[in-house]
């Protein structure tokens, strides 16, 4: 088989250096040496994955940007003498606006779309599958479902593991709903698991990471906030969840509320955080007017 590289940026430190790049990846070399290396003339395979979680239309900065440039204009170098391939996932919306991102896709034609590929909303006979093979029947959805939620793989992925009764279904038909629905399954998932648990664990965890996580990003926005070495853009360190029970950490992570990866933990779906922030601002003593009026209402905080 092909050599094959897959990076998360969303995993890595919004302010990493080169080095620790290498390190990161536990690389004897540069990414693009290594890759070289393995390639020796054969073709190989880089998978640079979450290229949102560095761009600048979500009010991402950083210089974990410059990092991925770097690795891209190295493997341009290498590719002279090896069929390196690579493939960049991104959002769609921030892959058209942010307008750094075009570089990285050099096109031979005068077609600037040329090489891309965009992932389709599921059809009727894959929604149709994945429902059946699931144990719904598909007459239970009205047509404002189907399109709001079914044809979204994230959202259909929620919606099954939420697996609600015909009658909790009829009330789920937005996204909010959706993940008002998740929220309330999982915690209850995670209250019958682990009874012993003082407090509200749910709650304080995912307030915390959430916190965390929109401090560091309005940070990354504002260029004179200082940014710690081990912050990333969508991850926040395992070290930093050590006041809550490691068993309600590894439960999490477990079931899908979390993912964790190079010793750093992120949601397990990022519209997920989305929700939990506009969820937990409820609780702050401040309107959405004061909230905005007090920082530089970067596209993040608009969004």
């Amino acid at each position: 088989g092909w050599p094959v590289l897959a990076i998360r940026l969303d995993e890595l430190s919004a302010t990493i250096s080169a080095r620790e790049l290498q390190d990161a990846l536990g690389l004897p070399l540069s990414p693009a040496a290594c890759m070289a290396r393995a390639s020796a003339g054969k073709p190989a395979l880089v998978i640079i994955d979450q290229l949102d979680a560095v761009s600048q239309y979500s009010g991402r900065t950083g210089t974990l940007f410059d990092r991925v440039c770097d690795f891209v204009q190295d493997l341009r170098a290498h590719r002279l003498r090896n069929p390196i391939h690579l493939v960049i996932a991104c959002r769609e919306v921030d892959w058209r606006h942010d307008g750094r991102f075009r570089p990285l896709h050099r096109v031979k034609s005068g077609n600037k779309d040329e090489g891309i590929r965009k992932v389709e909303n599921l059809n009727d006979e894959e929604i149709k599958l994945i429902l059946t093979s699931s144990g719904f029947d598909t007459a239970m959805f009205s047509p404002r479902q189907r399109e709001q939620l079914l044809r979204r793989p994230q959202y259909l992925a929620l919606l099954i593991e939420t697996n609600p009764d015909h009658e909790a279904l009829k009330g789920i038909v937005t996204p909010k709903h959706l993940f008002d629905a998740y929220w309330t399954k999982k915690e209850r998932d995670l209250s019958l698991a682990l009874p012993s648990s003082v407090g509200n664990p749910w709650f304080e965890i995912l307030k915390g990471i959430t916190d965390k996580l929109a401090e560091t990003a309005l940070a990354l926005a504002q260029t004179t906030s200082a940014v710690g070495d081990d912050e990333a853009p969508l991850a926040v360190t395992r070290s930093s969840l050590d006041r809550f029970p490691p068993t309600v950490i590894d439960w999490m992570i477990t079931n899908g509320i979390l993912s964790e990866g190079n010793r750093r933990v992120r949601f397990g779906h990022e519209s997920f955080f989305d929700y939990c922030f506009a969820r937990f601002f409820e609780t702050r003593d401040q309107t959405l007017l004061e909230y905005l009026l007090d920082s530089e209402q970067t596209l993040i905080q608009r969004g």
